[in-house]
């Protein structure tokens, strides 16, 4: 069981300048507020799972319930006085079942169906719906850590949305009257596949840890819709079914390459991402919508003083575009 309370109070100000001539910045005007407001909510959330072993296979069932209560107060800008206050309240039930089999001591096959859910935010008007998902996932793995070959695990994943939301935020470009504000965008799908390996084989006494992960990710609506705040990017707000999601890379492929001994360990870590849209649409991506694919090179070091006591070292974020 979780009992759980947020919230967040925002007085949102704004001042206006004037740029002369030679780039000086002239205040125009007082400081005046945006937005006055408090949001909260409450949530109360119950799990429960059971594991059913037979065999060389393992069952498991989950359930777990969320009761949300959600209030936002609106205050008036000018002085700071009580104008409104809306209240929500939201229940859902989330089951899920995941299965296991040990084909054999080194390899094994997965699979699940989980219901995914995400909880509109306090204060919203109109008929808007929570988002929710049924999340299927399919996969091997394979375990033979005690040998040369390593672990490993190739899993392919679908997340298929009845109703996908976005919230409208200050730092998406939102007009302050519409910050916090939820949009449904309807039905959408999410699939791909994940696949990684790890091992450390051990050389002349040292330990070379290393391993390679990658996600191949597919993201579309799957229906039209008015995207009437903009949330989801389009410069015109009209999503078409087919239409792929902004910010979903189609490749991602993380390299790990280590080596450690005693007390001592470096590490060198590279990560590729594929291109990407900023706005939703369908075929090759325009010149000016398109985000770069780019690698990230990461290096660190670590000495082990005493067992309570470590230093490190890292070099981050050796950015390299590719275009």
């Amino acid at each position: 069981m979780r009992y759980h309370v947020d919230q967040v109070v925002r007085h949102h100000t704004e001042q206006l300048y004037k740029m002369e001539i030679g780039g000086g910045l002239v205040a125009q005007g007082d400081i005046y507020s945006t937005r006055r407001n408090k949001s909260e909510a409450k949530a109360l959330a119950l799990y429960m799972k059971d594991e059913i072993r037979m065999g060389e296979t393992t069952l498991t069932l989950g359930v777990r319930s969320e009761q949300i209560r959600g209030a936002e107060t609106t205050y008036n800008n000018a002085d700071g006085s009580f104008e409104s206050k809306t209240k929500s309240d939201e229940a859902v039930i989330l089951p899920g079942i995941g299965i296991y089999t040990q084909l054999n001591p080194n390899m094994g096959l997965l699979a699940g169906v989980h219901k995914g859910f995400s909880a509109t935010p306090p204060g919203q008007e109109g008929d808007l719906d929570s988002e929710q998902s049924i999340n299927y996932e399919m996969g091997m793995r394979l375990d033979a850590s005690n040998s040369e070959y390593g672990q490993g695990e190739i899993i392919g994943f679908l997340n298929d949305y009845s109703q996908l939301t976005g919230t409208c935020s200050f730092s998406g470009g939102c007009d302050n009257s519409a910050i916090d504000s939820q949009t449904n965008a309807g039905a959408a799908l999410v699939y791909g596949l994940e696949a990684g390996w790890q091992l450390v084989p051990e050389v002349a006494g040292f330990f070379l840890p290393a391993s390679i992960s990658y996600t191949f990710t597919q993201a579309e609506f799957a229906n039209d819709f008015y995207d009437q705040n903009g949330v989801f990017g389009n410069p015109d707000n009209n999503i078409v079914e087919g239409d792929e999601l902004a910010y979903v890379p189609e490749h991602r492929l993380n390299l790990q390459l280590g080596i450690q001994q005693d007390a001592w360990k470096v590490n060198l870590s590279a990560l590729y991402q594929s291109e990407m849209r900023d706005t939703p649409g369908q075929g090759s991506i325009a010149d000016s919508e398109i985000i770069d694919a780019y690698v990230v090179v990461d290096l660190s070091a670590s000495y082990q003083i005493i067992p309570a006591l470590q230093v490190y070292g890292t070099v981050d974020m050796w950015l390299e575009r590719i275009t």
